[in-house]
């Protein structure tokens, strides 16, 4: 027997259904999530973590370079400061250095003055009884040394030897030498006429006593 379907688009609306019942099958099974790749996040993680070691270390070489900077700048400024200090110091040394030798270029003036000073006093000071003194004059130079001519009168030859003894006995005077000597008459009596020389010499320090040049500034000082 062939049934015929006389309403129009009955098939379609079975097939409808159908295809709505599938689908509703369909989506109640639940999505699968992608399986977990440890490689990857290993890789992950590393990107990560070289990003932080690089920003730690860029900071931190920052830091250290404004140190340095810092530190750089206080040693140019103290470089600079000690420079000036030492030049400051080598002008007062060289000052320094100028005077004392100015000093003692007077101190050798001031010393060679009283050369004939003490000459004359230890011929004088020395001169025994019947013995006196005429004439005195420098008779050479050696190596700036000085020497003295002595030209007097003697009452007798143990007076004139009394007087030799004297001066070689002085501290400022030595190699006292008798150049000549002879009995002459003057006034009406013999006498002795004799010419020695002799030369002179720095006393041993302990044999005089001595003032600074400046004694008296730096005691005030």
């Amino acid at each position: 027997m062939i049934e015929i379907n006389l309403l129009p688009g009955s098939t379609k609306r079975g097939g409808k259904r159908k295809a709505v019942g599938r689908s509703k099958s369909a989506g109640a099974t639940a999505p699968r999530l992608p399986a977990f790749d440890r490689h990857k996040a290993m890789v992950a993680g590393g990107w990560v973590l070289g990003i932080a070691i690089v920003a730690w270390l860029h900071f931190s070489m920052n830091g250290r370079l404004e140190t340095l900077r810092t530190d750089h700048e206080a040693a140019v400024r103290d470089s600079t400061r000690f420079a000036i200090q030492r030049a400051q110091g080598d002008s007062l040394m060289a000052q320094e250095q100028a005077i004392s030798q100015k000093l003692q270029v007077i101190q050798e003036i001031d010393a060679g003055r009283y050369v004939w000073p003490h000459i004359m006093d230890e011929v004088s000071r020395s001169l025994p009884p019947f013995v006196w003194v005429i004439n005195m004059n420098e008779a050479f130079s050696e190596a700036g040394i000085p020497r003295v001519r002595i030209e007097g009168r003697a009452g007798n030859y143990f007076a004139l030897g009394r007087y030799i003894e004297d001066l070689e006995a002085s501290p400022f005077l030595r190699q006292v030498r008798l150049i000549s000597s002879a009995q002459v008459e003057e006034n009406e009596r013999t006498v002795l006429t004799f010419i020695m020389e002799a030369g002179y010499e720095e006393p041993a320090p302990d044999m005089i006593q001595t003032v600074p040049l400046f004694g008296a500034a730096e005691g005030e000082n």
